[in-house]
């Protein structure tokens, strides 16, 4: 009560706000703590005795009551017993009071007070909850004493280290941080070198009390007691060192070091992870001043640790980041020493690769990749390629640090790697992309291993894509001349059974910045060479083997694309390669795909680097390679091109623009339509690069053809009979309106060098095209008009009127062939006629945007997409040119669109819907921004279109999917009153969507919200969805993992009509946060089968097969990559048991596959009839004596045995023939077309497809539920069915041929 008194007087009494003892009070009164009220009793006393001596209730008032009453207290404590709870309080208080107080004040009185401190903190009197102050308010003291006096400060910073080891939990934790903070006070005087003095003596005391007591340990571990007090004490001070060890002297930090070395020779496993938990705080921290050759002697030893242990666990994982974190610090401080110590840190670490525990394994790798990284510079690998240099065939000196990392990286892929061969893999490629140039003289040992494990089998090799990654990594580094110097193809002889043919496609993939000279040089008269003995194959009739000369040819001219990848010597070498590639553009017609996308790479890259606005993708149509996949390598070799280096290769390509642009042409004119579209690209970035002049010479002789077939085609006006869109192949003689077509497709292609006069000649030609009355001329038009008006700025503000009268002229007689490219002409002069901000062009705007919208409900599905992307584009590229957002002309174009549902038909009504829903798909806004468009969307449900109100419901799918919830809760009630209105008709599936929209609605806004607005007739809908919801949450819960496990695609973010506008009922089944949650599950269960399965194939991989050991042969050594390569290779062979090498080859170069179950019935045959002449020999019967009747029960049980083989429809002619049909059975599944119409879109065609089907859906109906030999007398019986009606109907003939004949 005395006390709460005190409190309350204390609190009514303080008027100043700042008091201190008020905070501490009001702070603290609510405590149920014992400490917490004697410190509120003790304030408010001291705040009571200031106020009576009429002192201001100042912080430093009242620290010079808190220490003249501490001394008072320890003075009373001195002379008899008494309780410590008053001292404990004073000095918590102390503590508070004294970051308030200025430093000055502190300082001139930090001496005494410290004294006092000391004295009262080693009586041994306060108890847990007094220390912790006293050593902040100690703390707080030394950090504001003269820190030079050192003799001054020792004593209380000896105190602090004593209490480092003490047995309490939380005074030493308290008094670790301590130290640590009056050693940051340190760092900056004479002070930091004793006090660090002071640290290593006392961790050198507890070391020798450890040492001295190592035997009376093991026996007390033996008797079985915990540890001694010597040993706790070394663990607490290593604890407390993870605070104050990185902030030691140099000197003091090696002394410690040295000591670490001594605790590891211990063997303790404990002891030994408390050090390396010590140690990682110093290898990361930045400003550690740790001596160079201590740390190295230290890393030294891990390293040796895990050689000599050779086992996974805790100790080896902390280890491996201590080494690297280590070695990073070291390389900062000495490079030179790190570049010693580098190989046997490798080496270690590439011992623990070996190991059993994937987490060793993959923290062993990860340390390797980070050594690569951080710790090989240049000077590293430059000291190995001089040693190598210097050395030549002379073995006697050392080798290099570099050498020796590399053959310990070499060794990785030995067999007793053969668990870990994919992270092993990865460190090579990791090595590969450092060393750069230098590993062809460096790892050209590696490369000659990565071949090896090539040659092993895939049950032996799980990694092959991996491996193909690190030679790809080889391939970016040392370039591919120096590469195949290594590893040759091996395609000299006549022989190319024992090619390396397979380094084709990882060539393909990871050549960038090679030079284009080795193409022309190396590979160019390999490919000669080769189409030489092509042509002999042929003559000779060797098909087989000619079709595989034709395919190595054709595999080989696939790596030109690879070489023209940012190539080094373009301007160089171009014009040997230039002759070559006119001579395939003309006479191969299967590799000019390849031609054009090397020539577009060559031509797009170099103008991209000038700063030219292009695709640098090449157009990989008619391209069946690989793109490169290196990306590194590719940015590596791109910041070599320079902006005079990318001029330089324009002009040396463009000098031969007159040489490739006839070429082109005639290549062009010849070659099927489907082929046509790579070669016109090819001719476009030709003529972007050519002069004016050149480009201009050839417009004008194409206009002249142009202009002739046009002339021939007004000419031939009378027939009519020619389909629109038939354009005659190369082998046929073309028509007119082909030539026509080519011609303008050629002056397209060249739009691009065009200058204005010839850009006006090409407007003028495509004029009467628009309006012709073929469709394909149509479409070429158009095309032209497009690309005018996307490729020439300028066309549109010059031409704007007559492009839009022209546009508004042909919009009668447009053919639906040509609708795709008329959209694509709008979208320029709608965006430019918007940016125009002409007043008087809005209904013209109205006009070609209600065009487009229509196009949303066209039969063409390209065309439908067209229209969807053209608003997309429009909405997009409005929003980025409008300062004022959604307040200008985006909102302009959207009410345009909002405008259409005033349509006076029902299809565009229904056209408008879909196009507003598409753009609130995008722009999710714009329905809170015109609050009118939801509700007048929801009056159409009103109309009784069902073309309307089929679109209004995926309108409300869009909505509903894309609004948040506050949006859709205005909006509700009305909502779901207008999805009532149809939710009795299924006719056209309306009543399977209503509920789908429901479903949306409940997982949207939820089944109370939903339920508030529902009339009761309609609440059993809710309540059905409410159970299913159930009845799904109940089975996923019950095996979530079954039903997650299908979902491994991202989050559909794009647009598909499918989904909001189908027929389907489940089009949109659930919302993002659902699909997010299964992506994340799925991931996780993918990555954690892929893990797994690893584990399975490291564990199945781990031995070699027993049977591969004679007793004969000398014993196998494991460390003979060669030896245990091939046991594995022979071991697979082994396994396979074929019965002949190669499979059989019929005189046209077919392969014959045996039928393995005629195989297997003969086998079978065999050894019954082995069993059968085993069975008489033993009983002394001969197997012919069998009665024929049994002999025929047994022959139908056993070869039929019931069992539906297929083997009636074998070809009796042969193997390779094919299966037959049988009269009466069923088609075989050999025979069954492959009809495109069963995937088409449109039911009627789907319809069509089927009929076929129906056959043997008729047949199988029949014999639905029956077993097998049900199945085949029901067949049987079918049969002699189908023969006694035909029987019969042949005996009726005859009697009536008869009774003719009687009459």
């Amino acid at each position: 009560m005395a006390v709460e008194e005190a409190m309350d007087t204390t609190e009514l009494s303080a008027a100043q706000e700042g008091d201190l003892s008020v905070q501490v009070i009001s702070r603290y009164k609510n405590s149920v703590a014992l400490e917490h009220r004697h410190l509120c009793a003790v304030v408010a006393a001291m705040a009571e005795v200031i106020k009576e001596q009429g002192v201001p209730p100042t912080p430093t008032a009242y620290f010079a009551a808190t220490m003249s009453a501490l001394d008072r207290q320890h003075s009373s404590n001195l002379s008899h017993e008494s309780d410590d709870h008053v001292t404990t309080a004073l000095c918590t208080f102390l503590a508070i009071t004294l970051p308030k107080i200025s430093p000055p004040v502190v300082r001139s009185k930090s001496s005494p007070c410290l004294m006092l401190l000391i004295t009262i903190i080693s009586s041994g009197k306060l108890s847990s909850g007094g220390l912790k102050p006293a050593f902040n308010c100690v703390v707080a003291f030394l950090e504001a004493a003269d820190t030079a006096d050192w003799l001054g400060i020792a004593p209380a910073f000896n105190i602090l280290l004593n209490y480092c080891s003490d047995q309490r939990p939380k005074v030493r934790k308290r008094a670790h941080e301590c130290s640590a903070d009056a050693l940051r006070k340190f760092q900056n005087s004479a002070s930091r070198t004793m006090a660090s003095e002071a640290v290593v003596s006392l961790f050198e005391r507890s070391f020798l009390a450890v040492s001295q007591n190592k035997g009376r340990n093991s026996a007390d571990k033996a008797a079985g007691k915990s540890g001694t007090t010597e040993a706790l004490q070394i663990l607490y001070l290593l604890n407390a060192l993870k605070l104050l060890l990185p902030l030691l002297s140099g000197k003091s930090i090696g002394k410690v070091l040295s000591i670490f070395n001594k605790l590891l020779d211990l063997e303790q496993p404990f002891l030994s992870r408390q050090i390396f938990n010590t140690l990682q705080p110093l290898c990361t921290d930045l400003n550690a001043e740790i001596p160079a050759a201590a740390l190295s002697n230290l890393l030294e030893r891990l390293a040796a640790m895990i050689v000599e242990e050779k086992k996974a666990g805790d100790e080896s994982m902390v280890a491996a980041r201590i080494l690297v974190k280590g070695m990073e610090k070291l390389y900062s401080l000495d490079s030179q020493s790190c570049a010693l110590k580098l190989p046997l840190i490798f080496q270690s670490l590439a011992g623990m690769l070996a190991f059993e525990q994937e987490e060793a394994v993959y923290a062993a790798a990860d340390s390797l990749k980070s050594l690569i990284q951080t710790c090989l510079d240049n000077s590293i690998i430059e000291q190995g390629k001089v040693a190598l240099q210097s050395r030549g065939n002379s073995l006697n000196l050392t080798p290099s640090s570099i050498e020796r990392i590399c053959v310990t990286a070499s060794s990785l892929l030995g067999y007793q790697f053969s668990p870990a061969w994919d992270v092993c893999l990865q460190v090579v490629a990791c090595l590969f992309e450092k060393l750069g140039d230098a590993s062809f003289q460096l790892m050209a040992s590696s490369v000659q291993a990565l071949a090896e494990l090539e040659g092993l089998s895939d049950e032996n090799l799980p990694c092959r894509r991996q491996l193909h990654k690190t030679i790809g990594s080889a391939i970016s580094a040392m370039g591919p001349e120096k590469f195949l110097k290594l590893l040759p193809l091996s395609l000299e002889g006549e022989d190319i059974s024992n090619s390396r043919l397979w380094l084709v496609p990882v060539l393909r993939q990871n050549i960038v910045g090679a030079e284009l000279s080795f193409f022309s040089e190396k590979i160019l008269p390999l490919i000669q060479r080769l189409q030489n003995d092509l042509k002999k194959l042929s003559m000779e009739g060797k098909a087989t083997a000619s079709k595989k000369m034709e395919a190595v040819v054709q595999s080989l001219w696939s790596l030109f694309p690879a070489f023209c990848n940012f190539p080094s010597d373009t301007a160089q070498s171009f014009g040997r390669m230039a002759k070559h590639m006119g001579a395939i553009l003309s006479e191969e017609s299967d590799l000019r795909g390849v031609i054009c996308h090397g020539l577009q790479m060559l031509i797009r890259q170099n103008r991209g680097v000038l700063g030219e606005l292009v695709n640098v993708s090449a157009n990989t149509e008619d391209y069946v390679g690989v793109p490169s996949t290196n990306k590194a390598a590719e940015e590596r070799a791109k910041t070599l091109y320079t902006e005079k280096i990318a001029r330089a290769n324009i002009v040396a390509i463009a000098s031969f623009s007159r040489n490739f642009l006839p070429l082109l042409f005639n290549v062009f004119i010849s070659a099927p339509p489907e082929k046509r579209g790579v070669l016109q690209s090819t001719i476009g970035d030709v003529a972007s690069i050519s002069q004016k002049k050149v480009v201009k010479d050839f417009f004008i002789s194409i206009m002249q053809k142009l202009l002739k077939a046009t002339k021939e085609a007004g000419d031939n006006t009378h027939l009519k009979g020619i389909e629109p869109m038939d354009i005659s192949g190369p082998g046929k003689e073309e028509s007119v309106s082909s030539k026509r077509c080519i011609f303008m497709d050629l002056a397209l292609s060249l739009l691009r060098g065009l200058d204005d006069e010839s850009v006006s000649v090409l407007f003028t030609a495509a004029k009467p095209t628009l309006q012709d009355n073929d469709g394909s001329v149509q479409k070429k038009g158009y095309k032209v008009l497009a690309g005018l008006c996307k490729e020439h700025t300028g066309f549109l503000a010059g031409r704007c009127n007559d492009v839009l009268e022209l546009m508004l002229m042909a919009m009668p007689s447009c053919h639906f062939s040509a609708k795709r490219q008329r959209l694509n002409c709008l979208h320029p002069l709608i965006l430019h006629i918007f940016r125009s901000q002409d007043q008087n062009s809005d209904k013209v705007l109205s006009s070609f945007i209600g065009e487009i919208v229509l196009a949303t409900k066209e039969t063409n599905i390209k065309t439908r997409n067209t229209a969807y992307d053209i608003l997309v584009q429009l909405g997009r590229s409005l929003k980025e040119t409008d300062p004022l957002g959604y307040d200008g002309k985006l909102i302009q174009f959207f009410t345009m669109i909002v405008g259409c549902l005033a349509g006076s038909t029902p299809h565009m009504r229904s056209a408008a819907i879909t196009g507003l829903a598409r753009l609130i798909y995008e722009f999710h806004d714009l329905c809170q921004t015109i609050p009118e468009l939801l509700p007048s969307v929801l009056l159409l449900l009103q109309t009784k279109s069902r073309e309307v109100i089929k679109s209004v419901l995926g309108f409300l799918k869009v909505v509903v999917a894309r609004q948040p919830v506050e949006h859709l809760q205005q909006h509700l009630k009305s909502i779901v009153e207008g999805l009532l209105l149809w939710s009795d008709d299924s006719k056209n599936h309306f009543k399977a969507k209503i509920r789908v929209l429901f479903e949306m609605l409940v997982r949207k806004c939820g089944l109370q919200a939903v339920s508030a607005v529902t009339p009761e007739q309609h609440v059993k809908l809710l309540n059905h969805i409410r159970k299913m919801r159930d009845r799904k949450e109940k089975t996923e819960g019950d095996d979530s993992k079954s039903v997650k496990s299908h979902t491994t695609t991202g989050r559909q973010s794009r647009w598909q009509q499918t989904q909001f506008f189908s027929d389907d009922d489940d089009g949109v089944g659930s919302d993002d946060n659902n699909t997010d949650q299964l992506t994340i599950a799925s991931a996780w269960k993918s990555r954690a089968t892929t893990t797994r399965s690893n584990r399975r194939l490291r564990k199945a991989t781990k031995m070699l097969p027993e049977d591969e050991w004679d007793g004969e042969t000398e014993p196998l050594d494991l460390l003979d990559m060669q030896k245990t390569r091939s046991v594995l290779s022979n071991n697979k062979l082994k396994r396979k048991n074929y019965d002949s090498d190669d499979l059989e080859v019929d005189p046209d170069g077919r392969l014959i596959v045996p039928d393995e179950s005629t195989d297997f019935k003969e086998r079978t045959k065999d050894s019954k009839d082995q069993d059968v002449d085993m069975r008489s020999t033993k009983s002394g019967k001969s197997a012919n004596k069998l009665k024929p009747k049994a002999h025929a029960t047994k022959k139908r049980k056993t070869e039929t045995g019931w069992a539906y083989t297929g083997q009636e429809y074998s070809n009796k002619k042969g193997a390779g023939r094919g299966d037959v049909k049988r009269q009466g059975k069923l088609d075989p599944y050999a025979y069954w077309p492959l009809d495109p119409k069963m995937l088409n879109r449109r039911e009627g065609k789907k319809a069509v497809a089927r009929k076929g089907l129906a056959s043997v859906v008729k047949v199988t109906n029949k014999m639905k539920g029956l077993s097998a030999s049900e199945a085949l007398g029901l067949k049987h019986s079918l049969k002699e069915s189908r023969s006694f009606k035909s029987s019969k109907g042949k005996q009726k003939f005859h009697k009536s041929k008869g009774k003719g004949k009687r009459k």
